[in-house]
């Protein structure tokens, strides 16, 4: 950045994107950085990568430069911690196209799904993810709060622009597996169903996993 390059310089053929950090870890390894204990292990709340005062300064400096900035985060603590830090460094430096957003998206709070609109951030949403998590969510953080996870068609529903991705190399580079994840909230072996009144229809996964993507970057 001190060398001039931010979101947007480049050419047709490779354009600088957005400056991605780490937050948390994961569900299934018991990383992703929750409010409350486990409820299959209350010793731990998970990791989080990087104290409150490094992420300010992180954001402000991403921000102030002309750098879109996305964040993984997967549980509810660390979303805190990053609409924190974005939500200053737009007070301090107020944009409207700021582009700024939170990747992955899913242990999620009322609260947190307001701030999305509010800040007007962008979700990048994996629906992939249900495939394996549906069978260990309500294990790892117990039935009341996962009912506001992977709260995708409330995000795009209250008007945050939200975008599907694979998550590859993570996840296999098939889009049409996180699709049929999105439509039906179940694992790609059938199992499971979860929370279905947060299903996407078909035309509408299509356009979360094309059009809004494209949106949020050119």
């Amino acid at each position: 950045m001190g060398k001039g390059y931010k979101t947007g310089v480049g050419s047709d053929y490779f354009k600088i994107g957005p400056l991605k950090l780490i937050g948390d870890g994961s569900l299934g390894a018991r990383t992703a950085y929750m409010t409350q204990p486990y409820n299959d292990d209350d010793s731990t709340c998970g990791i989080p990568i990087y104290t409150q005062e490094q992420l300010d300064e992180m954001v402000e400096y991403a921000h102030k430069n002309g750098m879109h900035v996305v964040i993984h985060c997967i549980g509810d603590k660390i979303m805190y911690m990053v609409v924190e830090a974005m939500e200053k460094a737009l007070k301090k430096y107020p944009k409207e196209d700021h582009r700024h957003g939170i990747v992955h998206c899913q242990i999620t709070t009322k609260e947190l799904l307001d701030k999305f609109k509010e800040l007007k951030l962008h979700a990048y949403i994996q629906s992939i993810f249900l495939d394996y998590d549906i069978n260990i969510v309500e294990d790892r953080i117990g039935k009341e709060r996962a009912k506001y996870t992977y709260n995708f068609k409330t995000l795009m529903d209250s008007g945050v622009i939200t975008s599907n991705g694979s998550d590859c190399p993570v996840e296999l580079p098939d889009v049409m597996n996180g699709v049929q994840c999105a439509v039906t909230r179940k694992t790609l072996d059938g199992k499971g169903t979860f929370l279905t009144g947060t299903s996407f229809k078909c035309r509408r996964s299509n356009q979360i996993l094309h059009n809004n993507g494209r949106l949020w970057f050119f």
